[in-house]
């Protein structure tokens, strides 16, 4: 939960240490998160520490495959629909597609390197499970005998990735490069202009179909069936037994 609220956060652009701030957070609100029985452990905490590197990898590849399939094949969808489901999926406060201008520039700048970078977009990162849980003496201390707990690693498509060539490795180094570039604030000229163009760009890519309605073509009536004045009693006869237009409408 932790992991996905801060990865939604629309200043992030540095994600591969996004476990670093998640474990901070945790060790701050150790009270509300109810983990006063890990700190001083160091058994717990590596433990831990190992969970939480592993949750935040798994994070960051769920949101690159969401990221993926929002921009590329058969179920693309556009920037406000992509902004609901991911804040559904991430966002600890839940579903929303109006959250903002930074929100919406920042999805709108990863949906963008995305499309402009679609080799990156089935490099996972490597994920890294998490261990047994560490059995502890009734001290809290390390067991003196016994094998540390070995390690598995998921394989990314395509294999093991090289680090630092994963999808949000190289995310990171294209904002440190615009950063360097237009500076770290989101109102300088260069990133309003880049923003502004990224969010035509994806407006005019990813509109919604328009739905026609095939029965809009007039129906012609023969002239034999026309209404004319000399039957105007037996039109008002008729509307009176079929009812009119309001009642019609109140069946919809």
């Amino acid at each position: 939960i932790v992991a996905g609220d801060l990865i939604f956060d629309p200043n992030r652009i540095t994600f591969m240490t996004l476990h670093f701030d998640v474990a901070d957070h945790l060790r701050e609100n150790r009270e509300a998160f109810k983990l006063t029985n890990i700190y001083g452990n160091p058994a717990r905490e590596r433990f831990l520490t190992i969970y939480i590197k592993r949750q935040c990898s798994s994070i960051r590849n769920s949101f690159r495959e969401l990221l993926r399939d929002s921009v590329i094949g058969d179920d693309t969808s556009t920037l406000s629909d992509f902004i609901y489901d991911s804040s559904n999926r991430f966002r600890r406060a839940g579903a929303n597609s109006d959250l903002g201008h930074a929100t919406r520039a920042r999805l709108a700048i990863l949906r963008r390197f995305a499309y402009e970078n679609p080799s990156l977009l089935d490099r996972a990162e490597e994920e890294e499970e998490s261990p047994t849980t560490p059995s502890t003496d009734e001290n809290g201390e390390d067991p003196p005998t016994g094998e540390p707990a070995k390690k598995k690693h998921k394989r990314g498509q395509g294999g093991r990735t090289v680090k630092g060539e994963d999808f949000w490795s190289k995310v990171e180094m294209w904002f440190e490069a615009r950063q360097k570039q237009w500076g770290d604030s989101w109102a300088t000229e260069g990133w309003i202009s880049y923003i502004n163009h990224t969010l035509e760009l994806d407006t005019n890519r990813y509109q919604r179909p328009v739905v026609q309605n095939p029965f809009m073509i007039d129906v012609i009536i023969p002239e034999a069936y026309r209404a004319h004045g000399s039957s105007t009693a037996a039109a008002a006869t008729l509307q009176n037994a079929l009812g009119s237009m309001d009642d019609i409408l109140r069946l919809v």
